[in-house]
């Protein structure tokens, strides 16, 4: 054997034993996929460790491939990163509305869309290519999309919101002082709180339909730091920011008989709705590293725990189902120093994550979709049409797809 060969071959040797030591070393971090009960505590990484955190930029198979659910680790081959570069925020557009057709082989069943660091609106395309959309050179901080993705609302880092209407590739600026938004459920009315000169809000309702854009002022409140959401009705809720050393209150007003009622309260309370359904899903803090999360029917107010304990960003209900998708982080902590979910929002700690499909046919019971450790990932921001599931990695910053069809 040459000298060359027999660097080659002792350079070989160590590679394969480090990648032994490396499967072993993951192998214990490993837990039962069975989920956790209501209110068990998080799995979680503080920034300045790797507990349970790989490093960004993992290899991930292009190509979705066949895999069972009841061998979770082949699942992985219907994960894909679909982005390189870091992503603000993003939407996925429903092919309709941009009057394409999608083959049912296409990878991607939708068309995807992203803002980037330099206010680009960039698409994914099927063959991996990426295509400015259009640009209005304004740094972002997040997107809210209508249910068919017709319509966007971006928040900018100055303030201001837009409105992009991705048909027509135009935008223009929502009125100054617009504190925040939501759609209608078909997507065809814009709800958004403004603030006056005093400080207090009004909440104003736009027909995005009409010609001139109607709007009609429909409440005035004194209320601060609140979101908006319109998941199914008339009914749009006010969501507090969550906080575990808050007590929240979500209010609704229904604009048909002009009443506001109190959803839910609690110490970090926040939900998720359907927009095809009258489920939602209901989060509290039962303890400093501690939430339980809930299925609650909107109409009715009844409601049973979720058994797995995670954080509303990790949690989406379908554009087009009743059924929904969780991530949940894989480890347990007790370290009594973490607050969630406000070290989590701050960027202070990470998580590794289980999926779980919860299908609304099996009352929501979650189902393991993908275990892996060989490709950690942090999820947040999840969106879910045609059986496919978005969300944005926080160990990269990167935009992944997994594919739940053949599952």
């Amino acid at each position: 054997m040459s000298k060359k060969a027999k660097i080659i071959f002792i350079i070989a040797i160590i590679l394969i034993i480090a990648a032994i030591i490396v499967g072993v070393v993951l192998g214990y971090r490993k837990i039962s996929t069975t989920p956790e009960g209501s209110g068990g505590t998080f799995p979680i990484a503080t920034s300045s460790s790797s507990t349970n955190v790989g490093g960004s930029g993992q290899n991930v198979q292009n190509e979705p491939g066949s895999g069972t659910v009841t061998n979770i680790s082949s699942n992985l081959s219907h994960l894909t990163q679909l982005t390189k570069g870091p992503v603000v925020d993003y939407w996925v557009v429903s092919s309709t509305v941009l009057g394409e057709q999608i083959a049912s082989s296409s990878l991607l069943q939708s068309a995807v869309f992203y803002v980037n660091n330099s206010g680009d609106v960039v698409r994914v395309r099927q063959t991996g290519s990426e295509e400015v959309y259009f640009s209005f050179g304004l740094t972002s901080l997040r997107a809210l999309q209508s249910s068919s993705g017709l319509y966007v609302v971006i928040q900018l880092q100055s303030g201001k919101f837009t409105l992009l209407d991705m048909s027509r590739r135009t935008f223009e600026f929502l009125p100054d002082k617009t504190v925040s938004a939501a759609f209608s459920p078909d997507g065809k009315k814009l709800a958004y709180l403004a603030s006056d000169v005093s400080g207090k809000q009004s909440l104003f309702i736009r027909d995005l339909t009409s010609l001139k854009k109607a709007t009609t002022k429909v409440l005035s409140l004194s209320i601060n730091d609140v979101s908006l959401a319109w998941p199914v009705g008339n009914r749009i809720y006010f969501m507090p920011p969550q906080s575990a050393d808050f007590v929240g209150e979500i209010w609704y007003f229904d604009t048909q008989a002009k009443l506001i009622k109190q959803f839910a309260s609690g110490a970090g309370v926040g939900a998720v709705f359907s927009q095809a359904t009258s489920s939602a899903l209901v989060f509290y803090n039962t303890g400093s590293v501690s939430i339980s999360a809930q299925i609650k029917n909107t109409k009715t107010g009844t409601s049973n725990s979720l058994p797995i304990s995670t954080l509303l960003s990790k949690c989406a209900f379908s554009f087009d189902s009743a059924d929904a998708v969780c991530a949940a982080p894989q480890v347990k902590s007790n370290d009594s120093t973490i607050q969630l979910p406000d070290d989590y929002n701050s960027m202070n700690v990470f998580t590794n994550d289980y999926l779980y499909f919860l299908s609304s046919k099996r009352g929501y019971t979650p189902q393991n979709i993908l275990d892996t450790i060989q490709v950690p990932f942090d999820a947040k921001d999840l969106k879910i049409r045609s059986d496919q599931v978005f969300f944005v990695n926080r160990l990269d910053d990167s935009l992944y797809m997994f594919d739940m069809k053949g599952l």
